[in-house]
C-alpha cells in the first residue's frame, strides 16, 4: 500500500484495538492493559489484589476476546 494508505489502515486498526479494549470486561481490561504498560504477572496481582494465577487468567481471556474481535479487520479473508 501507498504511505497514505498505510497511514489509514494503521489508524483504523488503532481504532479497532481501542474499541476491542472497550469491550472487555473492566477486570480484563485493567489486567491486559497493565501486562501492556511492562508489568510483571506478580506485580499485576498486587495492584489488582488478585492471584497471580487468575491474573494470568484474565490476560489469556482478554488476549482471545480481542483477537476474535480483531480477526476480521486482520485477516479480510474471514467472515463476520
Amino acid at each position: 500500500p501507498k504511505p497514505v494508505e498505510q497511514r489509514l489502515m494503521q489508524q483504523e486498526l488503532v481504532e479497532q484495538i481501542a474499541a476491542g479494549m472497550a469491550l472487555l470486561p473492566p477486570i480484563q481490561r485493567a489486567a491486559l492493559q497493565l501486562k501492556a504498560d511492562g508489568h510483571s504477572q506478580a506485580e499485576i496481582a498486587e495492584i489488582l489484589e488478585l492471584t497471580s494465577g487468575n491474573v494470568g487468567v484474565l490476560i489469556h481471556r482478554a488476549r482471545k476476546t480481542l483477537g476474535d474481535f480483531l480477526a476480521p479487520y486482520l485477516d479480510p479473508e474471514v467472515s463476520s
